[in-house]
């Protein structure tokens, strides 16, 4: 389990992303949804303690990433989004919270 401060940090970080979602993205038809849908969950099990399944949604998200193009997205969103994914990541290595297997392909 994790202290409050880094819950704290992780919410923070989230919530930053999700200000600056543009609402468009919320469609299922836009090419965009995929990897906001695998942001929220990321979050979601995160948050729930779930942090293997929450490792393997960032594997996810950065495919989706990849295969939509970074281009393609509001660039605040993406900067503050990549920053949120990058905090979980980090956070799951630091605090010993996923296999050592898990660790070396969350080094983004």
């Amino acid at each position: 389990m994790i202290n409050i401060e880094i819950k704290e940090s992780i919410i923070t970080k989230f919530n930053e992303s999700q200000k600056v979602l543009p609402i468009e993205y919320l469609k299922r038809n836009h090419i965009q949804y995929e990897y906001v849908s695998y942001q929220s969950f990321i979050f979601s099990l995160f948050i729930g303690e779930v942090y293997r399944s929450s490792a393997q949604f960032i594997f996810r998200a950065f495919e989706a990433l990849d295969r939509t193009g970074e281009e393609n997205f509001d660039p605040i969103f993406i900067k503050k989004s990549k920053s949120f994914i990058r905090k979980v990541a980090q956070t799951l290595i630091d605090e010993n919270l996923v296999e050592n297997d898990i660790k070396e392909k969350l080094m983004l």
